[in-house]
């Protein structure tokens, strides 16, 4: 783990460093408030898609939902049939979305939702939750359990 994180601060130290002492080099960015669904008090982005679609996930009544936002317009993506909750993590070119679906016995199963239709990916033999975290163009589902 350690690695990992020593990893990440020397590629952000080396950035920092290049974008310091290359002309030419900037980088830009805005930040544009979402919203979030109806009634919810707020929202949280963790994937984008190069149409600038963005997955994650809004408080509903107390109740964590999937969401995607096309631009600052949020819609709900629901849960499996008998979810307590739901999230989104990750979403492809297509508009495919990937998440979990939390259930009531406090397990998690990868979901993936095409449009509002979700489907559950399952768990690996052995384990009582998965989440999918990434989809790629051909559908391909990247996660953990």
């Amino acid at each position: 783990m350690k690695t990992k994180i020593l990893g990440v601060v020397a590629a952000v130290a080396l950035l920092g460093y290049f974008a310091a002492v290359s002309p030419g080099f900037s980088v830009e960015y805005s930040i544009i408030d979402l919203g979030t669904l109806p009634g919810a008090p707020d929202s949280f982005g963790y994937g984008i898609n190069n149409s600038g679609q963005v997955a994650g996930y809004s408080y509903v009544n107390n109740i964590a939902t999937a969401a995607v936002w096309n631009s600052t317009t949020p819609t709900a993506l629901g849960m499996l049939p008998g979810g307590a909750t739901s999230s989104a993590q990750g979403i492809n070119n297509s508009g495919q979305v990937v998440g979990a679906t939390g259930l009531p016995n406090n397990n998690f199963v990868a979901t993936v939702w095409n449009g509002t239709t979700p489907t559950a990916l399952g768990m690996l033999p052995g384990t009582n939750y998965s989440v999918g975290s990434a989809i790629n163009a051909s559908g391909q589902v990247a996660g953990y359990n």
